[in-house]
């Protein structure tokens, strides 16, 4: 008796921490808003605003960021996806007039708050950000 106990607690625990895993990975799904300050040489300053619609599937993180400053933005679809736990990196890559321009991102999720950086492809320029779930 003491042995089918212990194999049926084994066996709640096992499903308690598959369930709290699925739970983690689906929580970033949704639409994401991170607001910053950036200064144009030609225009002073202006807000950026870039929305992160999300969605993860296993280890799998797809969807695609727009980024704006007043009435243009640029979008692109997410590539190489991941995420392990309440972490997240993926690679967009915007086409813009002076060519493609390759984004690494990267971060923690936390609650209603994704949380990291955004580094061009040669590691020269980071950019802190923190986005907060839309709606």
């Amino acid at each position: 008796m003491i042995r089918s106990g212990l194999s049926i607690l084994a066996h709640v625990f096992a499903m308690t921490s598959v369930l709290a895993l699925a739970a983690g990975a689906t929580g970033i799904d949704g639409a994401w808003v991170a607001e910053s300050k950036v200064n144009n040489k030609k225009r002073g300053e202006m807000t950026l605003t870039t929305k992160l619609d999300l969605k993860a599937s296993g280890e799998k993180l797809t969807g695609s960021v727009n980024t704006s400053a007043r009435k243009k933005g640029v979008s692109a679809e997410i590539m190489e996806g991941k995420i392990d736990g309440n972490q997240f990196s993926f690679t967009t890559v915007m086409k813009t007039r002076k060519g493609d321009r390759k984004m690494h991102w990267e971060g923690t999720l936390d609650g209603n708050e994704l949380k990291g950086t955004c580094r061009n492809e040669k590691g020269k320029r980071s950019t802190s950000f923190t986005a907060r779930r839309a709606g």
